[in-house]
């Protein structure tokens, strides 16, 4: 049976059977590296392709790629396997097999047995997770920009873990070895508390009272220069009790000093938006207003519809009245969801910890932080699990707000939703004033001048410009992919491009997500969401040009494995899913499909023809 390593806490190295093996040149080492960092979940061609070349891909990027992988597998030998394509990319299957993998398990071995009591075994549990550790964390690429995050996570890890092995050394007894060690930690993370209070209680029981003091003082200092804060009522207590030359710190068996989180850790902020906020002023003061009577908000729409953007609009405004949090899940699976939430607000260690540990530390982290608003970004691909989340935090916590983005309503009681429409539209022959002042209109100028700054919205071009946001179906993200493609092709030229909109808009921001960098991804990325019976039904609308009637629906499309019964509940769920849209006349409901889903849904059902 072949025994295969990969290692990553150092310099990178692949173990196969003992035997180091040649990994190749640069390329193909970022490429393995690119693959471990996002172990066991699939990592996208384009996410690859941009590790490879960071700077701008050559042309030939996607078949190179192919070149680099087919190497890789040749390198791996008998565990060539374990590199499987996966659309829409590939997946590096690394399990136990990781080093990273192997640290989080026995860290949270030695933390579990630590509350047990049990501190030696802690002890060796903890001293074999450290031996893992040949250096940093991605060694060879720890300022690249794929692997920097997954760095910073595992060195936070390490931090954490190495605290909780100073808690079990000290519970053996060990302060005068621990002392050399503790004073270098200290001096690393000067503003980190539990390392302090560590030390302090260290310095104290080899004899030296007025170094655990002087240690104190130091740390009162540097938090209260670098964060504003004073030390936590803990650490304060630990002071005093050294101070009375408590009996009680004497007694090795156990650390009076509690865990605490790392000091000064803020959580994540939400992101500082790069361009201007046009248009949404209705849905945003909807927002604001129904978080003031609701603690779970839910700004539902179709992909591109800017939802992320007004969620991050908005929490600058919640930001003055208390702390906001963000967490983007788009890249997370559903076992990552407490875990991304974890991350978000600031908590350290979430991977030593066993799945219920997890879900206290985050109901107590949320509890901590007075009227913190927690944005949850993403929501759809994981909306069942972030809705068992969100259920128990705010089940649990009084005082706190959810505002998430989603395609989909979260299904949690007292949720209250806020539906994106489209940007207002005009009609191409309306008065320039009535063009100029549309949202859609006023997104695409002010895009297009980012691009073009002689471009002037002006009677020869305010009919063209309201045509291209009227095929745009007034999309955020559709415009601004419209907008940046000016630099290239004019007006009318653009115009009649946009006739194939899912083929057209195909070159986003270099950094931008994979489903936000095309027209035809970001639709995707809803549609693969949907169960297969959804999927063919949204097909099949795309025969209806103008809208539709639920009844004429009935009669058009049901048949060859959907019964006409079943139409509207599935139509009911397309809704649900905003890729249908519902418009009331008085007492009559009319559907519409926006015109880009229309567009991939009849490409997709000409494509099940043709088979």
């Amino acid at each position: 049976m072949t025994d295969i390593e990969f290692r990553v806490l150092g310099p990178l190295e692949v173990i196969v059977n003992g035997v180091t093996v040649d990994c190749g040149g640069v390329k193909q080492r970022t490429l393995l590296t690119a693959l471990l960092v996002h172990a066991d979940r699939v990592v996208s061609i384009d996410d690859l392709i941009e590790a490879l070349w960071p700077g701008g891909a050559p042309a030939t990027a996607a078949n190179t790629l192919q070149v680099h992988i087919s190497a890789l597998r040749r390198s791996l030998g008998s565990e060539r396997s374990r590199l499987e394509t996966k659309p829409p990319g590939y997946v590096l299957r690394a399990g136990e097999a990781l080093d990273t993998a192997r640290f989080e398990h026995l860290a949270r071995q030695g933390r579990e047995e630590l509350a047990a009591g049990d501190a030696r075994r802690a002890h060796e549990l903890f001293a074999d997770a450290a031996a893992l550790w040949r250096g940093n964390a991605f060694a060879d690429f720890v300022y690249e920009p794929f692997a920097e995050r997954e760095a910073a996570r595992l060195e936070a890890l390490r931090v954490s873990a190495t605290a909780d092995h100073v808690d079990a050394r000290l519970a053996l007894g060990h302060h005068r070895e621990l002392l050399g060690e503790l004073e270098a930690l200290v001096r690393g993370h000067p503003t980190d508390e539990r390392l302090c209070g560590q030390l302090m209680l260290a310095l104290y029981r080899s004899g030296r009272q007025a170094d655990a003091l002087s240690a104190f003082s130091r740390l009162r200092s540097d938090l209260g220069e670098e964060l504003g804060i004073v030390p936590s009522p803990p650490l304060q207590e630990l002071h005093d009790r050294i101070v009375l030359q408590g009996a009680e710190l004497e007694d090795g068996s156990e650390s009076p000093y509690p865990d605490l989180p790392a000091p000064g850790a803020s959580g994540r902020p939400p992101p500082v938006p790069l361009t201007s906020f046009i248009g949404r002023e209705t849905e945003r003061a909807a927002v604001l207003e129904r978080l003031q009577r609701a603690r779970l908000v839910t700004i539902t729409g179709p992909g591109g519809s800017g939802k992320t953007r007004l969620a991050v609009e908005v929490a600058a405004r919640a930001a003055q009245d208390g702390s906001v949090r963000f967490a983007d899940l788009a890249p997370e699976d559903p076992d990552r969801v407490l875990a991304a939430v974890a991350e978000a607000i600031g908590l350290e260690g979430a991977g030593a910890l066993s799945p219920q540990e997890l879900a206290a530390a985050v109901t107590s982290g949320v509890a901590a932080e007075p009227r913190l608003l927690l944005v949850i970004d993403n929501c759809e691909h994981v909306v069942d699990a972030c809705a068992v989340l969100v259920q128990r935090l705010l089940s649990e916590v009084s005082g706190f707000h959810v505002l998430a983005t989603s395609q989909v309503s979260l299904g949690v009681s007292g949720e209250c939703l806020v539906p994106l429409a489209p940007l207002g539209l005009p009609n191409e022959n309306d008065p320039i004033d009535a063009i100029a002042a549309s949202d859609a209109v006023r997104l695409f100028a002010e895009r297009v001048s980012d691009h073009d700054p002689g471009f002037v919205l002006s009677a020869e071009t305010a009919g063209t410009v309201a045509r291209i946001c009227r095929k745009l179906d007034g999309m955020p993200l559709a415009i601004e992919l419209a907008a940046a493609q000016s630099r290239a092709f004019g007006l009318e030229e653009l115009s009649t491009r946009l006739d194939d909109a899912l083929g057209f808009l195909a070159a986003g921001p270099r950094t931008a997500v994979d489903r936000h960098r095309t027209l035809r991804g970001t639709v995707s990325w809803s549609v693969e969401l949907l169960s297969e019976a959804e999927r063919e039904l949204l097909e099949r609308l795309a025969v209806f040009t103008d809208g539709f009637a639920l009844s004429r629906a009935e009669r058009v499309c049901a048949g060859d494995g959907i019964a006409e019964a079943d139409v509207a509940p599935l139509l009911a769920q397309l809704v649900d899913r905003s890729l249908v849209i519902r418009r009331s006349k008085g007492s009559v409901d009319r559907y519409w499909l926006l015109e880009t889903i229309r567009q991939y849904g009849w490409q997709q059902l000409s494509v099940s023809a043709g088979a």
